[in-house]
Parts: structure tokens; sequence; C-alpha cells
């Protein structure tokens, strides 16, 4: 189909096609072998809104190339794409390879013993497609791609499930921006699977199972040597703001790049859950302050702002948990000297070490002198007793009692 022309005003392009169920059941389906192409603008490629839409491939090397609202994509309906074998290319910009919206649950299903694919949602806007520009980063798209939920925030709409698995040992690629890769924005879930191969995941900001507003994601890598990369902030099972983020990795050796509320970070009474089951591992971050077992309460709760939240104070908590469970695992030299509060006095940090075959608990934040003209509250409901984060590095075997007291 023709779209307009991008450099002036965003796609009007409705042109449903290739497997779209709207307001019914729209199917189209492979069943040869060959190298297929599959291009289209939007609305397309296993895509249902108030209906259900299956794309089914066979086999063979194929290729998908979309803008948005495609590649298992779904709202208030059901969305699939599903491709049974070859090595597979997934290109586009946003919403799609596993994408729910409001009332919708959308997936894309690969399978392969020995493929390459390729997942790619282009990370860098473009003035000719401003509407996927991020409020985060202007120069970044808001991507919602490969195992990814939505929902409405300022409307008070939950979103839907996303949900991205690649079945097989083939070696993929995983990009994205912001919110890709395992990510759900308000009352939504994302969840991304995959079997094995030595996988690469590259995200920039809530990205790699990193999630924001009251929501959920889950990023499951059972096996491989695999590569993790995050640019920015919350993933690798990294939740805001009462959102859950969970990463596992069941075996290899793996290699990890953290950044703020990373590999088992919270913030503003969220929770995240990293779990590296086994495999001589990596792990090096930004900063040695945010993640690694670290809750977070945030600051922006106590501000003027946000007086409207101290109820939150009593009743939320901010959870962090960081679990190595094997090997000869490599920490970066900053690792070596980690701040926490001081258990004995909750305005003095001190400093602990991380790494391999250790123990270190986590609780982090200001002392009440980064803001003197509004600092923190005191006493047992103070947010000094709502962050609970901690860090294990085991060697595989025994039982590690977690004591958070």
């Amino acid at each position: 189909p023709n779209d307009v022309d991008r450099n002036s005003r965003p796609s009007n392009d409705n042109t449903s096609q290739q497997g779209v169920g709207r307001m019914g059941i729209g199917i189209l389906a492979d069943f040869g072998s060959g190298n297929d192409d599959y291009r289209s603008v939007r609305l397309s490629q296993g895509f249902g809104i108030y209906g259900v839409g299956v794309l089914y491939d066979e086999g063979g090397n194929d290729s998908y190339l979309s803008e948005a609202l495609s590649q298992g994509s779904a709202f208030n309906g059901v969305g699939l794409l599903i491709d049974r074998d070859g090595s597979d290319e997934y290109r586009m910009v946003a919403y799609g390879q596993g994408f729910g919206f409001v009332l919708g649950v959308g997936a894309l299903y690969d399978n392969d013993d020995a493929g390459f694919d390729t997942f790619y949602a282009e990370p860098d806007s473009t003035n000719a497609m401003p509407e996927y520009k991020s409020p985060q980063d202007n120069s970044k798209n808001a991507n919602f791609c490969q195992g990814a939920g939505f929902g409405l925030r300022g409307n008070a709409i939950a979103g839907g499930l996303g949900f991205l698995m690649t079945d097989g040992n083939g070696s993929d690629s995983h990009i994205g921006g912001i919110f890709a890769i395992s990510t759900a924005y308000y009352y939504a879930t994302g969840m991304l699977y995959d079997a094995g191969g030595d996988d690469s995941y590259d995200g920039d900001w809530y990205a790699v199972s990193g999630n924001a507003h009251q929501s959920a994601c889950i990023l499951f890598d059972r096996a491989g040597n695999d590569t993790y990369d995050t640019d920015r902030s919350v993933g690798l099972g990294g939740g805001h703001d009462v959102s859950v983020g969970w990463f596992v990795d069941v075996s290899g050796n793996d290699t990890y790049t953290g950044s703020a509320y990373t590999l088992g970070g919270s913030n503003q009474c969220g929770a995240g859950y990293f779990i590296d089951v086994s495999g001589d591992d990596s792990y090096d971050s930004e900063s040695n302050n945010q993640g690694l077992g670290r809750g977070n309460f945030s600051n922006e709760l106590v501000n003027d702002f946000w007086q409207m939240h101290l109820y939150r104070l009593q009743h939320y908590f901010n959870w962090a948990i960081f679990i190595d469970g094997g090997g000869n695992d490599i920490y970066a030299e900053k690792y070596r000297s980690i701040p926490t509060l001081d258990p004995a006095n909750d305005r003095n940090i001190i400093f602990r070490q991380a790494g391999n075959l250790l123990t270190w608990k986590r609780a982090q934040h200001g002392n009440g002198t980064e803001n003197p003209g509004n600092p923190p509250p005191q006493g047992p409901n103070s947010y000094w007793a709502n962050e609970y984060g901690i860090g294990v590095d085991t060697a595989g075997s025994g039982t590690v009692g977690l004591d958070l007291e």
C-alpha cells in the first residue's frame, strides 16, 4: 500500500493485510518452505482488533517488515504471528512483535532449531515519524515491541498482554529502544521466552525486562551464552512505580551490562527480581549505586508534588533481589564497594562488597541532606523501613537464608 508523505504528517494508512481480524477472523497461512517477504505499513501480519488475526508461515528464511501494529499485535482482540522454521528477520518501529493493547493479546511465536533470527524495533526516532517519539527522550522511539503490554495511564484504562516466544536453539538478536524487549506500561503484562542459543539483547530504557506504572514483565532465557545490555534505566529485572520486573536465565556463560535500577533493581514502590541459575557470568554497570539487588523508594515520593502518595510510606514496599546460583563469576571492580545504609544508624552510609560467592544486603537511599528543604520523613513508617534488597552469589549447592531484618 502507498503511505502518506511521512515528512509532513503521521501515517494514516489503514490497509489491513497478511492475516488480520477486524471485527472478524482473518488468517493467512503459508504451508511451503520457501523464503518469503512480507511487507506492509500498519495493522498487518497477525493483527486483531475486535477480532482474531493470524499469520502462519511453515518454513523458510522469511522477512517481515512493517511500521506499526503488526507482527503479533492486538487491541481488544487477538493477534498471532507464527513462524515454524528458518532464519527469519522481523523489523518494525512500534507496537508489535508480541504486543497487547487494551483488552488485547498479541503473540509472536518463532520455532527454529538452528536458525538465526533477528528481532529489530527501530530505536532511533526521526522527524518523519514523530508519533513514535518517546516522552523520555525525543531522540528515541517508544517501541513497545518484543513482548510488550501497554495501557492508557491518563485515561485509567488497563493494558493487555504481549508475548514473544522463540522455541529452539537458534542464536537470536533482539534490538530495541525505549519500552522494548519484555516490557509493560500501566496494568499490562509483557513476556519474552527463549529456549536456547547464544542470544543478544540490546535495549535502552525500560527494556530487557524493565517496566513502569503498575505493570508486570518477565524475560526467561533457558540456555546459551547470552549477552544482555541496557543503556540507561530500569531493566534486567527492574520494576518502577508499583511494577514487578522478573528476569531469569537458566544456563550458559552470560555477559551483563546494566544501568540504573537493573540486575535486580526497583524504584518508587516497585519490585525487581534477577536470577541467573548457572554459568560463568560477568557483571558490569554504569554505577555501583543502583541495582544488583537494590530496592529504592525514591525521593520523588516525598516532594511536595507527591504528598498525595505519602500513604505509600505505610502500605507499599520496595523489593529487589539479585541471585547468581553457580559458576565462577566476574564482577566489575566498582562492585568491591557498594553503598548501603548502616543498620545501626539510618543516616549513615556504609560500604559492602558484592562479588563471587558473597552475600550482600542493600538498603540504599538518601540521608536527608540531598534535599534539606524537604527531608524524608523519619520514624517507624519512614521509607527507611520500606526498602528491602539483597544480593546472593552461590556455588550452586546448599541453601542461602535471606535474612532481611
